[in-house]
């Protein structure tokens, strides 16, 4: 651990520009610190738990360097250049003189130490800076944390695209409306009985979830949301901005024979998704194609995937909500796993581009959703269904449900018809009677239909 530079030390504008490309000159840098606010302090919490904040600028700034090496290209690289640093310096007449290191930047002493010992590894270091850089918990050596595994045969590049897939939405599915209040988390949690549970994992943000799991306690339907929509916010930015530096430490972003646009893509493995879970992404209906969205380049996420993300808060976070969401937020002043993020509110109140003004208008369809949210479709689709038939949670409601499912619907069917027809009869018995009261009434007599027995007892038959 680099104990020279630890997190609590650190300038935020240091931060800022390790993490979101932000240059420290930046005429919006006091903007952006106040937008980060939330994620600049749980970037103090990770950091100080677990390493120094120079070795996580290095190590974030050296995967931007090389995001389509594989991992385990990239951990053998690593502890290789540590070794030839760590190694005494020969001269030609010494011996055989050590081929230069495969990154040119210096790796810190403190680090290349560490992994120089025996037993080390990189994985920890590794899974630390790519969980400050772009917010993901990754799986490297099998610790319960991680949940999304990170296979040694994969790069970063094709990890996050593979994380996050371009929907594809079923046949017939465009053409199905939508109620876009029915998608509001205010609506699920009132109407739908979700909880709501806070997540530092973007690869979760919107993940439904029905059953026993650890996350759910006493609740039995949970909606995951990413809790630093100003991580997002500050990322988006920082990638906007004109004065962008396109690395942390002057060097390009790739080496030569390694930049994105001129290397051959690595085969895709035959896995869709590394997420299995109830959003649903299944390799018949997620392909890759040549429409696929661009999720991150050159080790920072794509403006349109940050924008498009910032805009699912609009949906589930509308302006009518916002007292609601500003009531749950000081509810969890001083939790760590409440939404203490102030800027989740505004992405509601946030001015929508001309270029992208299509986000300004209601959601009608199930094709716009797909067109608008590519990205995140299935899972708001997923949402959306939900809302619309909530699963039920008791025991009355699971009955019901069980019973009015579709293999009863004829057996309902001819109950409800047998019912309606026993009406029917009793209805007309009762409409003969009474015109035959209301006739008698009108028309005494002592013979016919209207006879009745005389006081005297007398019968005039």
């Amino acid at each position: 651990m680099d104990l020279q530079s630890s997190a609590s030390d650190v300038p935020e504008d240091d931060i800022l520009s390790i993490i979101f490309g932000i240059p420290h000159g930046h005429k919006q840098l006091k903007n952006y610190r106040t937008w980060a606010r939330a994620y600049l302090d749980w970037y103090r919490r990770e950091i100080s738990d677990r390493n120094g904040h120079g070795d996580i600028r290095y190590l974030i700034g050296r995967l931007r360097r090389f995001p389509m090496k594989t991992r385990k290209e990239f951990q053998a690289d690593l502890i290789r250049d540590c070794e030839k640093q760590s190694a005494p310096m020969l001269t030609p007449g010494q011996g055989e003189v050590p081929s230069p290191p495969v990154d040119s930047v210096a790796i810190p002493p403190t680090l290349a130490r560490i992994l120089c010992e025996p037993g080390n590894n990189p994985e920890k270091y590794i899974a630390a800076a790519v969980r400050v850089m772009l917010a993901l918990e990754l799986n490297l050596w099998g610790a319960p944390r991680g949940v999304i595994p990170w296979r040694e045969d994969y790069s970063l590049q094709n990890l996050v695209k593979d994380i996050f897939k371009t929907g594809i939405p079923e046949d017939g599915m465009p053409s199905m409306p939508i109620k876009k209040n029915k998608l509001r988390a205010r609506y699920l949690c009132d109407y739908a009985k979700v909880k709501l549970v806070w997540t530092s994992n973007l690869a979760e943000h919107l993940v439904f979830q029905t059953g026993d799991v650890a996350e759910m306690n006493d609740a039995n339907k949970v909606l995951k949301i990413f809790k630093y929509p100003s991580f997002l916010e500050a990322a988006f930015g920082g990638r906007k901005s004109e004065e962008l530096s396109p690395s942390l430490s002057g060097q390009p972003l790739a080496h030569e024979g390694e930049k994105l646009g001129n290397e051959k893509a690595r085969p895709e493995l035959t896995e869709v998704s590394m997420l299995e879970g109830p959003e649903g992404l299944k390799s018949g209906q997620e392909k890759a194609t040549s429409e696929e969205k661009l999720v991150m380049e050159g080790g920072y996420y794509n403006p349109d995937f940050l924008w498009e993300t910032l805009m699912t808060y609009r949906l589930l976070f509308p302006f009518q909500d916002q007292k609601w969401l500003e009531a749950i937020i000081r509810r969890s002043k001083g939790s760590q796993t409440g939404p203490t993020d102030l800027r989740l509110s505004w992405p509601a109140k946030m001015p929508i581009p001309w270029e992208r003004r299509e986000y300004g208008l209601p959601l009608r369809s199930c094709a716009e959703l797909f067109k608008r949210y590519p990205l995140w479709a299935v899972r708001l689709q997923i949402l959306y269904e939900e809302a619309d038939d909530p699963t039920p949670v008791t025991s009355m409601g699971m009955w019901l449900d069980r019973h009015t499912a579709s293999r009863h619907a004829f057996g309902i069917t001819i109950f409800a018809f047998s019912v309606t027809i026993l009406f029917g009869v009793l209805s007309l018995a009762v409409g003969g009677a009474q015109i035959w009261i209301a006739f008698c009434t009108w028309h005494p007599s002592d013979r016919g239909i209207c006879w009745t027995a005389p006081t005297d007892g007398t019968s005039g038959r």
